[in-house]
């Protein structure tokens, strides 16, 4: 080989180094740090509506569990492959009771600024839960009659199905900002 050659094939190798490299990090940031992910539905209307892009941060639950108010991505107890985006309602050791269309959490009244203004929250066979532990309760923000599939219907979720929290509206950009 001459000169030219071996200079050729070292561009080459660090060309495949820099793209193995970008591919791992990128792997890495995916699966541990956060990822994308793109609202599915009118379930948490008004907070996020159909097509609403956000921002969900993974690393957050390496660390703690999801607590009341969060808005979380995990894996649907009931659809294999399918995730899911609710609010956190109830968390390890309180009792969720839904009266009258209201939420009640410990038996004080949850202060639901995030839904539509005299929303009634619907029930499906069970009117309160206790959550237990290493589990959470979650509610969609759309609390219409068949506009959420959630804890009223598939029950309590395991923290360990939580794959992270939504914590950004990138598009489309006329929302863009912070979840709340």
């Amino acid at each position: 080989m001459d000169k030219k050659e071996t200079t050729l094939m070292q561009e080459i190798g660090s060309w495949i180094m820099v793209i193995v490299t970008a591919v791992i990090l990128a792997f890495f940031i995916k699966t541990f740090i956060f990822n994308t992910v793109q609202i599915d539905g009118p379930s948490m209307n008004p907070t996020l509506e159909n097509g609403d892009r956000l921002i969900t941060l993974k690393l957050h639950y390496f660390f703690k569990s999801p607590t009341r108010g969060d808005v979380i991505v995990f894996k649907s107890p009931i659809e294999p492959g399918k995730e899911y985006i609710k609010r956190v309602i109830g968390v390890e050791g309180d009792e969720v009771r839904i009266e009258d269309g209201l939420v009640y959490v410990n038996g004080k009244k949850v202060e639901e600024t995030y839904i539509e203004e005299d929303i009634y929250t619907f029930i499906q066979d069970t009117d309160r839960w206790k959550v237990s532990k290493d589990m959470i309760f979650v509610l969609g923000d759309n609390r219409q009659v068949n506009k959420s599939i959630d804890s009223r219907y598939f029950g309590e979720i395991p923290v360990s199905s939580v794959d992270g929290q939504g914590v950004f509206r990138y598009y489309p950009f006329n929302k863009i900002g912070l979840i709340h």
